[in-house]
């Protein structure tokens, strides 16, 4: 790959979406760290972070599109999105008035951020391999889907989002899993027998 294409793999603008984007696999892989209100108010900082940083992508050429390998499985992609409408409950179906029909459409949060998960995800396991033609296939194609699918689901959630915050009652208790019970595990007992806290 010539020298030209490499320290474009390699620039600023690229390593500053990778940064984002693996901020936002870590918030999605992690959901039960949050309370509804916290998961909004972190999303409202982060997401318009996302998309400034995806629009900022070089254009770059895919040699066989066809070709690029997915990471993310159907199983993966369900558990974010069934994590995700739990965090959100009531709040996660909203409607979209897109202005052709005569009623409006009803879409999930959770669907969306699921899918931006996708997107996102292939992308830096991709990215991620450190083999050139692939890193270059990888931004290439994420710049593709955010112009055709998955920045527009981010605006549209961050519209419903930003709505939440300041005109609805938001739940501030953390509901996700318990904290897990390490005190029989074998380095929690030798942390105990050696004194170490």
């Amino acid at each position: 790959m010539e020298e030209e294409k490499l320290s474009v793999l390699y620039s600023k603008d690229v390593l500053d979406f990778v940064t984002v984007s693996t901020e936002y696999i870590t918030m999605l892989d992690s959901l039960y760290e949050y309370s509804q209100e916290s998961f909004i108010k972190y999303n409202l900082k982060l997401l318009p972070l996302l998309y400034m940083k995806a629009h900022l992508l070089p254009e770059l050429e895919i040699d066989e599109p066809e070709t690029i390998e997915k990471f993310v499985s159907e199983e993966e992609w369900s558990r974010i999105k069934l994590q995700t409408n739990k965090l959100m409950g009531e709040l996660d179906d909203y409607k979209e008035n897109l202005g052709r029909f005569e009623e409006n459409e009803v879409n999930a949060l959770s669907e969306n951020f699921a899918d931006i998960y996708q997107d996102i995800k292939d992308f830096t396991s991709l990215y991620s391999t450190s083999v050139d033609e692939l890193m270059n296939d990888a931004v290439a194609e994420v710049a593709r889907t955010f112009k055709e699918y998955w920045g527009q689901r981010l605006v549209n959630t961050l519209r419903i989002l930003h709505h939440y915050f300041f005109n609805e009652k938001l739940d501030s208790e953390v509901k996700g899993e318990a904290e897990e019970n390490t005190e029989n595990w074998l380095t929690e007992q030798r942390k105990n027998e050696w004194g170490i806290e």
